[in-house]
């Protein structure tokens, strides 16, 4: 009874300590001028995906999305982004696909970013034996095969699937983080309060989840979010070679559909311009928001 009471108010305490942590962090990223214009772009795409089905009567997966003449130019009173080969509206399109590229960036990066945490604490921890010498030839292999080809391959291999991308992109983008959190391990695991854990007779799990993942999750946490970017982009590189999947709608399909028809050629624009600027804003704003955060959790940025 007596430890039951000692746990609930430690857990209360342990709250108390992260929603004050997270009161702070919040305080000094508002200063960030960039951030907040990275934050205020994310938010907008992350409503219009949440409410697409509200503000769009036409859903462009289903078979009967049929909506208007093929390449009817951009009208107000219209098709106010015009429409595609199809004759469905581009604009349904883009807030559509606003859900697929933001499932895949957040999903994909969640993947990628534990597994490389995971790497990157045990290597660092046993810095040295023969394990992380064995957990760092296997990231130099990733490290050393290009990507892209790579994820080509995976997805090609495996069936044309929403799911299976965000798999590839998880799988092959870990190396750059768990070196990134090895680095910060080995510098962490010198600390006098870590020898005095180990001397105090803490276990290896013990100090690795208490002591050393405190101290690198800030860091695996604004690689996270420099990482949705890239993940996005990722997405959209497979759906424009045809490797996503072949019936939900993402910005990179509405890419690979634009250079199929050969849209742009014939004067179309506005059948690329919208997602290719979707994407290069989208991904701006987690650039700017990892700009942000890496400046407000790296002592040296901010003492700048």
């Amino acid at each position: 009874m007596e430890k039951d009471v000692i746990y609930e108010v430690t857990f209360k305490k342990r709250i108390k300590r992260f929603i004050r942590s997270m009161v702070d962090l919040w305080n000094l990223y508002k200063k960030e001028r960039q951030g907040m214009v990275g934050l205020i772009i994310f938010l907008y795409f992350a409503l219009i995906a949440i409410f697409a089905p509200y503000i769009t009567d036409v859903d462009p997966s289903s078979t009967y999305a049929f909506m208007g003449p093929i390449f009817a130019a951009p009208d107000f009173f219209g098709f106010q982004l015009g429409t595609d080969n199809n004759g469905i509206p581009i604009l349904s399109q883009l807030l559509w696909g606003a859900r697929v590229s933001i499932l895949v960036g957040f999903t994909a990066t969640v993947m990628f970013i534990g597994i490389g945490t995971l790497i990157g604490l045990i290597s660092g921890f046993f810095g040295g034996t023969t394990i992380d010498d064995v957990l760092m030839r296997l990231t130099d292999v990733f490290l050393v095969l290009p990507s892209l080809p790579l994820m080509i391959t995976l997805a090609y291999i495996l069936r044309p699937s929403i799911w299976n991308v965000i798999l590839v992109i998880g799988l092959i983008g870990w190396p750059g983080t768990a070196r990134l959190i090895r680095s910060q391990v080995l510098t962490v695991k010198e600390r006098a309060y870590v020898d005095a854990a180990r001397a105090a007779g803490a276990s290896d799990s013990y100090i690795i989840i208490k002591h050393i993942l405190p101290n690198v999750a800030p860091l695996a946490f604004a690689n996270a979010v420099l990482g949705v970017g890239s993940s996005i982009l990722s997405e959209a590189a497979l759906s424009w070679l045809g490797l996503s999947d072949p019936v939900m709608p993402s910005w990179g399909k509405m890419l690979q559909l634009a250079n199929v028809t050969t849209a742009l050629s014939q004067g179309f624009w506005w059948v690329l311009l919208p997602p290719g600027a979707a994407l290069t804003v989208v991904v701006l704003s987690f650039l700017y928001m990892g700009n942000a955060f890496d400046k407000i959790l790296n002592p040296r940025l901010r003492a700048r």
